[in-house]
């Protein structure tokens, strides 16, 4: 009998010893899928806030794009003359008629680039 009681206790000691590696993995387990849940949530923000600066850079690029393309055009506005009277060719259009809005002009040669 006495054999049998040490081996029994041996086992209720291992036994012991497996709930207490048990118990501390399941704690890590539980601590893993709050880590996890965390990280998701936090995923899930930087990939809204990236999505947000996407757009944004996009409309900013847009924006930058429709400046520069302002910049490089030498527009020039004349009051009182409706838009396109022109026609096609505005180059043409300006120095046959400056003449005429400011005959102060004169005889003068008018180039227009």
């Amino acid at each position: 009998m006495q054999v049998h009681q040490i081996t029994v206790r041996r086992a209720d000691r291992r036994l012991d010893e497996i709930k207490a590696d048990l118990a501390c993995c399941t704690k890590d387990v539980k601590k893993l899928r709050t880590d996890c849940n965390d990280l998701c949530k936090r995923m899930d923000k930087v990939e809204k806030n990236t999505a947000d600066n996407m757009t944004k850079l996009t409309d900013n690029e847009a924006k930058l794009a429709d400046l520069e393309d302002r910049s490089w055009k030498d527009n020039v506005r004349i009051m009182g003359i409706p838009e396109g009277t022109e026609g096609a060719n505005a180059s043409q259009y300006i120095p046959i008629n400056l003449p005429k809005w400011f005959p102060s002009l004169g005889n003068k040669e008018i180039e227009v680039m």
